[in-house]
């Protein structure tokens, strides 16, 4: 067991590098002009082990949101039950935005790119058939005493993600310089009368 645990974390950090190296070059150059054969030469590996690990060039982009998503569903579902959504949501992006105020280049890049391609903005923070239903909405179902299949849901995500989205955008824009935790909380606060009449209606 602890040679897979091991052999399983060297993957990921190989990931979490290819995922770096690509989110620098596919910022610099744009993201139709990078091929995988650069990613995988500027990550120091072939492109066979590239492959390995990525099947495709959204797959090189996306691990990084999805590595973060995985985590703030954790951080969500240790929260107690009795403490308000919102707190529990803030309390689970906490990483995330010390992440971005530690190394605002990782924002830059990510929103910069979600900008610039469509099919990745539809793919990461829009509904769509292939993210219906999401393990996050089984957290808020839970909480609200909904079924995670609920559309409320789904909506109550989405509202979420692009609060953080819009939070981080303006405070990029104004250089990095104010407070992000704040300024989330501000953003995601603005959903509280949702949750509130959402529970009613449980």
């Amino acid at each position: 067991m602890a040679t897979e645990g091991l052999r399983a974390r060297r993957r990921r950090e190989l990931k979490a590098e290819i995922n770096r190296v690509a989110l620098h070059l596919l910022a610099e150059k744009g993201y139709n002009a990078v091929s995988l054969q650069e990613i995988a030469e500027e990550a120091g590996i072939s492109l066979r082990t590239l492959f390995r690990h990525f099947s495709h060039k959204d797959a090189v982009f996306g691990f990084g949101i999805e590595l973060r998503e995985q985590q703030i569903l954790q951080r969500f579902a240790e929260r107690p039950d009795d403490e308000p959504l919102i707190e529990s949501y803030l309390h689970a992006i906490r990483v995330m935005v010390d992440d971005y105020i530690s190394d605002p280049e990782v924002a830059r890049n990510e929103f910069g790119l979600l900008r610039e391609v469509p099919g990745l903005r539809a793919q990461y923070l829009v509904p769509s058939p292939e993210h219906e239903t999401d393990a996050m909405d089984g957290e808020f179902a839970r909480r609200l005493g909904c079924a995670p299949t609920d559309g409320r849901m789904q909506l109550l995500r989405y509202c979420l993600v692009n609060a953080v989205v819009q939070a981080t955008s303006v405070w990029r824009r104004s250089g990095g310089g104010g407070d992000l935790h704040a300024q989330m909380r501000a953003y995601i606060s603005l959903f509280e009368p949702m949750i509130e009449k959402i529970r009613a209606m449980s």
